[in-house]
C-alpha cells in the first residue's frame, strides 16, 4: 500500500512540475458540509463476523488547493479534511443510538477541471480527482486509522468578481477504498466510505 501511495504522489508531482511553466498560478480555499452516505460495516474477530450499518450526522468539510490555470482546463493539488459524528448503528434490524464516535478524513488529491468558458462572468465547470485518503475512527478515548486510494467528481460554478478573485460554488462526490480498522486484540472493522459535499470558496488568480 505504501508503495502505491508513493507512486501516486510521484505521478502528481511530475504532472504539476511538467505543466507549471505554461499556466497561471492560483490558490483556492473551500468550506462546506460533508454528508456521508450510510456505511455498510463488518466487524470480525477470531470467532465471528457481524454486519451492520452506520448512520452519520452532517459534518464539516474544508480544503486548500494550489494549481495552474490554462484557460479551458486547470490542474491542482488539494489537501482536504472532513469530520462526521456517528449518529446510529443498525445491527440485526435494531437501530442503536451512539454517543461518542466519529469518523475523520484527511486527503491529498490531484485534480483536473474543465472550464466551460463563455462571455459572461459565470463559468460552469466539471472536475475529476484521484489521490489517497487517511481515515480515522474515534470511539471514546480510542482511535484507529487506515489509508487508501480516493477519488472525487465535482460540478461547480465560478463567479468572476475581478481578474484576481473568483467566488466558487460546487457539489462534490467523494469516495474512498473501504478502510479496515484493526485493534490490538484481533478485531477488525471494515467501513464503506462515500460522501456528498456542498461547498463554497474563494480562488485567487495570479
Amino acid at each position: 500500500m505504501k508503495k502505491k501511495i508513493f507512486i501516486a504522489m510521484t505521478c502528481a508531482i511530475v504532472m504539476f512540475a511538467s505543466t507549471a511553466l505554461a499556466g497561471n498560478l492560483y490558490v483556492k480555499a473551500d468550506l462546506g458540509f460533508n454528508m456521508l452516505e450510510d456505511s455498510d460495516v463488518t466487524l470480525t474477530n477470531r470467532r465471528t463476523s457481524i454486519s451492520g450499518t452506520y448512520e452519520y450526522d452532517a459534518g464539516l468539510f474544508t480544503s486548500a488547493a494550489v494549481g495552474y490555470d490554462y484557460g479551458q482546463f486547470r490542474v491542482d493539488g488539494e489537501l482536504g479534511f472532513s469530520s462526521n459524528d456517528v449518529d446510529r448503528v443498525g445491527v440485526r434490524g435494531q437501530n442503536i443510538a451512539v454517543g461518542d464516535s466519529s469518523l475523520h478524513q484527511l486527503c491529498f488529491m490531484a485534480n483536473v477541471y474543465f472550464d466551460m468558458e463563455n462571455t459572461s462572468n459565470l463559468t460552469p465547470y466539471a472536475g475529476l480527482g484521484l489521490g489517497f485518503s487517511s481515515l480515522i475512527y474515534e470511539e471514546g478515548s480510542d482511535d484507529w486509522d487506515d489509508t487508501g486510494f480516493a477519488y472525487q467528481f465535482s460540478l461547480g460554478l465560478a463567479i468572476e468578481i475581478s481578474k484576481m478573485v473568483d467566488l466558487d460554488l460546487a457539489y462534490r462526490y467523494f469516495g474512498a477504498s473501504a478502510p479496515t480498522f484493526e485493534d490490538s486484540i484481533g478485531q477488525a472493522l471494515e467501513v464503506d466510505y462515500a460522501s456528498h459535499i456542498l461547498m463554497g470558496g474563494v480562488k485567487l488568480n495570479f
